[in-house]
């Protein structure tokens, strides 16, 4: 039996033309860093130009989520992917030409890493409009599971490609993938009205770009379920995404692994998230569940780091590397599905853009942080430090949620109905502040 999300047209198209979208992103990410190196030989130029394709979320993510609030998501979608496809073909035809040069590929890498800033934030406004809202929890563990199994394919292939083709070759082959997600986004049916109005000043352009930032940042710290989701992934990125981030230190400088074992590393802490989205794609959720799941693996994910800088044998190191990716696509799916189910349109992109970049900023400044107390007293006692810190603040957040809960969820208001949504079948109410509950608490179309 299909799992609940696949029943709805829509979706289905989504999901599908993503995996390939996904694919030549990472292949994009491998085969502009190799061509990095190839010109230039040089490390430094090499990792300013991946970091410059990934940067961009962290700033300019934000300004695109008021972007998403205001336009139609796909018309954002069709751009962003658009614009990948497009510096694809640039660096393709530059490369067969042999045209290339060092600010070439910095201006490229900068350009695609603005254009996946964009993606984001429209592809979270856009995924709650082609399900019910409450198989939403199942589409996004499909969609972690979509990543992660891109995350791994992209990279291999890409890494094939360009052994057997040359760079220019992987660069060609990822800028068409980028298509047939450009067509299928772009031929999505008519949307469903609005689960809430969006804000009309925002809508039309009243406020400036900077108050409806400020404006989606009150929104998701005065709303207690959205604001545990956003504080809770950024601890659990600080230290256990940021232990990740640091692997090659662990595989070559606590157990003289080389890059052998960095690429076992990678590789477990992939599958295990494979695994964790499988299980969290079973659907069935409540939001307390989705709550007290997200709490139990940030706390079996910073033991897992915590474990990771104890645990003095290869084997057990591998296993708490595995356990570390299980438990991010954990926490990750069941924190995001709360913070979508609680947000109402015309403030989820906002919103989402901020729930990103705590997880992206938060394994940035962790590995950043991990890395320089490791130069300090050892990336063993680094990893335990930081898990202990991050595992110290977690029960403030929590507390906070549940003194504020009761007021906050009192005054929401009732949910509208929805008209049927982009996928064919009737869509849940709404999700108001506060009536996450009773959505996620909804009995599954799969079940009646």
């Amino acid at each position: 039996m299909l799992p609940a999300p696949f029943r709805h047209p829509a979706y289905r198209r989504y999901i599908a033309a993503n995996f390939f979208g996904m694919n030549g992103s990472w292949m994009l990410r491998v085969a502009i860093a190799w061509l990095a190196w190839e010109l230039t030989g040089s490390a430094a130029v090499t990792g300013v130009v991946s970091f410059l394709t990934f940067a961009p979320i962290v700033f300019s993510g934000p300004f695109f989520g008021v972007m998403a609030d205001r336009i139609d998501p796909r018309k954002g979608i069709v751009a962003a992917q658009a614009t990948q496809c497009l510096f694809g073909a640039i660096l393709f035809a530059l490369a067969l030409a042999d045209a290339l040069s060092a600010p070439v590929l910095l201006a490229s890498a900068l350009g695609m890493g603005l254009a996946a800033s964009a993606y984001h934030p429209f592809r979270m406004a856009l995924l709650p409009r082609l399900v019910p809202q409450e198989v939403l929890g199942q589409a996004l563990a499909i969609g972690a599971l979509n990543f992660n199994i891109t995350r791994m394919m992209g990279p291999a292939l890409g890494g094939w490609l360009i052994h057997e083709y040359g760079a220019a070759g992987a660069v060609g082959v990822a800028a068409f993938l980028f298509l047939p997600q450009v067509l299928a986004i772009a031929s999505l049916g008519a949307y469903p009205p609005a689960q809430a109005e969006p804000d009309p000043d925002a809508r039309h352009g009243v406020r400036g770009v900077l108050d409806q930032l400020a404006e989606g940042a009150r929104y998701a710290m005065a709303h207690p379920m959205v604001r545990e989701a956003v504080l809770m992934n950024a601890l659990f990125a600080v230290a256990a995404r940021g232990s990740l981030e640091l692997l090659p230190v662990a595989a070559d400088g606590l157990y003289d692994r080389g890059a052998g074992g960095f690429g076992i590393l990678t590789a477990t802490a992939g599958a295990g998230a494979v695994v964790a989205a499988v299980y969290m794609a079973r659907g069935g959720q409540t939001a307390e569940s989705l709550r007290n799941r997200a709490r139990f693996a940030t706390a079996l994910g910073l033991l897992g780091t915590a474990l990771l800088g104890l645990v003095g044998s290869w084997p057990a190191a591998v296993a708490c590397v595995a356990l570390i990716g299980a438990c991010g696509t954990m926490v990750g799916v069941a924190n995001q599905t709360l913070a979508q189910l609680s947000t109402p349109e015309g403030k989820r992109g906002r919103v989402m853009s901020l729930w990103l970049i705590s997880g992206i900023g938060g394994a940035s400044i962790g590995s950043i942080g991990i890395g320089g107390l490791a130069d300090l007293v050892g990336l063993q006692h680094a990893l335990v430090i930081t898990a202990i810190a991050m595992a110290a603040l977690a029960p403030f957040v929590a507390w906070n949620l549940r003194g504020r809960e009761a007021p906050a969820e009192a005054a929401a208001p009732a949910p509208k109905p929805r008209a049927a949504g982009v996928g064919g079948g009737a869509s849940a109410a709404p999700a108001a502040p506060g009536c996450v509950k009773r959505c996620a608490n909804a009995p599954s179309r799969a079940r009646r």
